[in-house]
């Protein structure tokens, strides 16, 4: 029976994507005013529809829909990629669609979707990328695709199980992301709905900027929804710090308290022994505070 409402939930998830995805046109009209007129390309809608399982772990249904303005734009479009992490994800491509500005329609084949290592430098996490190319594109052009993910996102070590319970959060039964709320493009609508079981709380803070949020119950679940409008790209400075310490950003978690994660992953790396040190840098510490007071 469980299995049977999680299979209607996922499907109710996937056509609330997909409808969402074809409202795109009441926002190509809204897209007014000289950020959006003078930009290479503009994202129309940016939304993540997610549905969290009683083991904490997400099914993701990923919506852009981008709106080319410029022969520079239509380049930098003309590949699709997607980064995640295998340990803990798999994401594949479920459509992409090209809607034309002379009125023709293109389905793209997404089994010809390339799946590689991500390129990396300094660390390799051994993330991969999914690409697929939409190819040639002109000034008015549509491309609408969505991306199906499931997992969670934590930065592991090491491997784990190689089967489905790789999905599952280590942290079991609970549910965690950072969604960044910043684009390097004009975006005119950014939605990240979530829906959680019944019994679970979901604790939620906006950082650097605010959002639109609300609540509702529906199909059992409590859905959350954040959205902004007129999401301009956040400007750079030279030698500023990184955007997820300076622009807006949504932090979310299941547990009863924020600091329970926290509380938890310390606990891990001591039992782990990260925090345990080197021999040799303890026996050089103990010369130099032998017969120090404090």
């Amino acid at each position: 029976m469980r299995k049977q409402l999680l299979v209607s939930f996922l499907c109710c998830l996937l056509a609330s994507a997909t409808s969402l995805a074809q409202n795109w046109k009441s926002y190509e009209k809204i897209a007014k005013g000289k950020t959006y007129e003078t930009s290479d390309c503009v994202t129309l809608l940016d939304s993540t529809l997610v549905s969290v399982q009683p083991t904490g772990q997400g099914s993701f249904a990923v919506c852009k829909v981008i709106k080319v303005q410029t022969p520079r734009g239509a380049v930098a479009n003309r590949v699709i990629k997607y980064d995640y992490d295998p340990l803990t994800a798999y994401a594949e491509f479920k459509r992409v669609t090209v809607y034309r500005a002379n009125g023709k329609v293109d389905e793209l084949d997404v089994k010809k979707t390339c799946d590689y290592a991500a390129p990396a430098r300094a660390i390799y996490w051994g993330a991969r990328q999914i690409m697929i190319e939409v190819g040639a594109l002109q000034p008015g052009d549509v491309v609408d695709y969505e991306i199906a993910k499931k997992g969670f996102t934590y930065a592991l070590l090491t491997a784990g199980d190689e089967d489905e319970s790789r999905f599952i959060p280590p942290m079991r039964g609970q549910f965690y992301d950072i969604v960044p709320f910043w684009s390097n493009t004009p975006t005119v609508r950014k939605v990240y709905v979530v829906s959680i079981p019944m019994e679970k709380e979901l604790q939620f803070q906006f950082y650097q900027g605010e959002c639109t949020s609300s609540m509702r119950y529906e199909d059992g679940c409590k859905k959350y929804s954040f959205v902004m409008n007129d999401m301009v790209p956040f400007a750079k400075e030279p030698n500023m710090v990184d955007l997820f310490d300076a622009a807006p950003k949504l932090m979310m978690s299941s547990t009863p308290q924020c600091q329970d994660k926290s509380l938890w992953f310390n606990k891990v790396n001591e039992d782990y022994g990260s925090f345990a040190p080197l021999p040799e840098a303890q026996k050089k510490v103990d010369e130099l505070i032998k017969g120090k007071k404090t």
